[in-house]
């Protein structure tokens, strides 16, 4: 490899981290890797992407380091189910703020649900939402970066989403039957 080769692959690489390294924390987080393990994990999914860079065509790079971002986490939650060191959940350690302005609060209400929800699906079901739903990856690009059919990841979409609707009418009802009796005491 010439010294311009080389420059140039520098050049590409140094992009890619900029430009996606907060992809790279938000799906590491909605992984559920905890924060006292971000850096660690970032620091794996650059050098991955820096050893596989070059095999890597510049339209499907942000799909390769999501994918690669998707794979470390799983590796990490895997880690963690079998030594168990740090609570699984990442929501605790997102600051309480006491304010009368509300919407930090439902940002973190929405947060913890959100969670809740990608905990009822499977590993694998989890990896296609989060790249589809919260990434806005394509089928395409995540069968791609997942090395699976198509086909797989569309049934795997459609039942997260299922489970995510589900999710979401339970909660939905809870809130409901939550705010009756105080809507039968104000009457």
């Amino acid at each position: 490899m010439s010294d311009l080769d080389l420059d140039l692959a520098t050049d590409r690489y140094e992009r890619v981290v900029e430009q996606n390294l907060n992809a790279v924390w938000r799906v590491a987080r909605r992984c559920g890797v905890h924060t006292n393990h971000l850096d660690d994990i970032i620091q794996e999914v650059f050098l991955v992407v820096s050893r596989k860079l070059s095999q890597v065509a510049p339209r499907a790079e942000r799909a390769f380091v999501v994918a690669v971002t998707t794979r470390v986490a799983a590796n990490w939650r895997r880690s963690q189910a079998r030594h168990p060191e740090v609570p699984m959940g990442w929501i605790e350690d997102i600051p309480i703020v006491e304010s009368h302005d509300y919407e930090p609060v439902e940002r973190r209400q929405g947060l913890e649900l959100l969670q809740k929800a990608l905990e009822l699906m499977t590993e694998a079901q989890r990896e296609v939402f989060i790249l589809a739903e919260l990434e806005q990856l394509t089928g395409v690009e995540i069968a791609a970066q997942l090395g699976l059919n198509e086909a797989t990841v569309v049934s795997r979409l459609r039942r997260s989403r299922e489970l995510f609707r589900q999710f979401c009418h339970q909660q939905q009802k809870r809130t409901a039957l939550g705010r009756l009796p105080n809507a039968l005491e104000a009457g």
